[in-house]
């Protein structure tokens, strides 16, 4: 059963083992409780998917109302989920950058590779591949 108390609230990943999903719970005047799941989504989801549509092996590139990205490559379909947090400062900042992605190992134990992505500004995020 979902929690009703106001504040932050951790769920198991629906889709992703030994990750969890987050949802801010607020409490209205009135006295109404309201739920707002938050949505992970790539630092700058709009340069990511320009990036990977310039590779000619990707057909297409979508993220969902849920956060998850879907990408066709070499016509197969693989699925993505950003991380909520991001690391400032992990690499010197270098304007006009592409977007780098590392081999990051299977970070949360799910028998599929994860990468980090670095922005030009030097922060870090956490990708998520869905195990096929």
């Amino acid at each position: 059963m979902r929690s009703r108390t106001p504040g932050f609230v951790f769920y198991p990943s629906p889709w992703l083992a030994n990750l969890e999903q987050v949802s801010l719970i607020t409490q209205t005047d009135a006295g109404t409780i309201l739920e707002q799941e938050l949505v992970p989504v790539p630092k700058d989801w709009f340069e990511l998917k320009a990036q990977l549509l310039a590779n000619p092996e990707v057909g297409y590139v979508r993220i969902d109302s849920y956060g998850v990205i879907t990408i066709k490559y070499r016509g197969e379909e693989f699925n993505l989920l950003a991380s909520y947090d991001i690391t400032p400062n992990a690499v010197f900042a270098k304007e006009g950058r592409e977007i780098v992605f590392i081999e990051a190992g299977d970070l949360n134990d799910d028998g599929e590779l994860d990468y980090y992505s670095y922005y030009a500004n030097g922060d870090r995020q956490t990708i998520y591949v869905f195990p096929q």
